[in-house]
């Protein structure tokens, strides 16, 4: 019995720690940018709810962003045709460098207004940007067209905190 209830303390205990792990901004992020698609299938939807941190390619700057925030970006896209969402690329430049960026699979979703496909892409954790003028750039190519280039400006700095 004694062995039994040890087992059981030693994995509560690796659960709450494993939870708490993931925690945090960059748990937030990096969960946000994983399941964003499934708020599609939200009878209410609005627009996608995303975490403090996220940084949108899709507005006019410049953004003010506190230097001790934990940030990342991505967008997501959806249409009805798999193939055309399959050739589409992407790639996101932070002040002229290439980022890492990751991609979600393409995947069919149920969404409350019908049937669609649909992917998430970016970069879910940038981390904690220097304090300064930076600017965020995506350039995306679907199946064929584009690139299409969006951009925005980021002012980091603590008085934004």
């Amino acid at each position: 019995m004694r062995k039994s209830i040890f087992a059981f303390m030693v994995v509560a205990v690796l659960a709450v720690g494993a939870s708490t792990a993931a925690a945090g901004p960059n748990g937030d992020l990096i969960s946000s940018f994983r399941t964003e698609l499934n708020q599609l299938k939200d009878a209410d939807f609005d627009g996608f709810d995303r975490p403090d941190g996220f940084i949108t390619p899709f507005v006019t700057g410049p953004l003010l962003i506190c230097d001790e925030l934990v940030v990342g970006t991505w967008f997501s896209l959806v249409g009805e045709d798999r193939s055309s969402l399959d050739n589409s690329s992407a790639e996101f430049r932070l002040d002229g460098e290439l980022l890492d960026a990751t991609r979600t699979t393409t995947k069919r979703i149920n969404a409350a207004d019908g049937k669609t496909w649909g992917f998430t892409n970016g970069v879910p954790v940038l981390g904690i940007l220097d304090a300064g003028l930076h600017t965020l750039e995506y350039s995306i190519i679907d199946d064929g067209l584009g690139p299409f280039v969006f951009s925005v400006d980021l002012d980091v700095s603590s008085t934004h905190c």
